[in-house]
């Protein structure tokens, strides 16, 4: 039986691709951007998305999609636009997020 996963602050889906690798099970994901959510959804059909601030989504929204004996791993993605080459870099050694 595959472990099972929530997927928060999940990005484009690099986490949840690199844990399906890994034999885990994505259930759901969280993810504010909506650019973000569409490449998730493309790449990963099977997760329930939840498109919204994670500081508004509730356990209705969630538990729905959890399985009875629970869920092995909550991940949470971090910010990278300070690391991307896709941005202006010039600022990102002030950036805080970073840190």
């Amino acid at each position: 039986m595959a472990f099972s996963h929530i997927d928060c602050f999940s990005g484009p889906g690099g986490i949840c691709t690199g844990l399906h690798a890994a034999g885990f099970d994505t259930k759901v994901a969280i993810e504010y951007i909506k650019s973000c959510v569409d490449t998730y959804a493309a790449n990963h059909p099977s997760v329930h998305i939840i498109h919204a601030d994670i500081r508004n989504v509730t356990a209705e929204q969630i538990l729905p999609y959890i399985p009875e004996d629970g869920i092995d791993l909550v991940t949470s993605g971090m910010p990278c636009e300070t690391f991307s080459t896709a941005g202006n870099t010039s600022r990102s050694f002030y950036d805080d997020r970073q840190f």
